[in-house]
């Protein structure tokens, strides 16, 4: 792209092209987000409205809009855990290393 660009000359003074990603634990700023990578392995952390305690659960996400409402749950093994959207102060992707599935197969 570097190139391509010198050539058309777009930007007239020296530059550096850099390319940026959010990573593979990227931070979920929208339920939407929560949407989008459903079944994929989260961490939340989540403040209590009435105690004002935070609590950080972390697993496989899943939305829940089944109450009308804008919820997730967390599977962590054999626990689930269930919050809405409002209560979590932060929450990301969790990569964890390891071999990945052949196609067409599960890991």
């Amino acid at each position: 792209l570097s190139p391509a660009l010198d050539a058309i000359d777009v930007i007239p003074q020296r530059y550096n092209l850099e390319v940026g990603t959010p990573g593979v634990e990227r931070n979920l700023r929208g339920f939407s987000d929560v949407e989008r990578f459903a079944g994929e392995k989260a961490k939340f952390k989540v403040r209590d409205a009435e105690t004002g305690a935070s609590s950080v659960f972390s697993g496989v996400m899943t939305p829940d809009t089944s109450s009308g409402s804008m919820a997730v749950r967390v599977a962590d093994g054999k626990r689930v855990h269930a919050f809405s959207w409002e209560s979590v102060s932060s929450a990301n992707l969790v990569f964890e290393f390891g071999s990945a599935a052949k196609p067409g197969q599960r890991r």
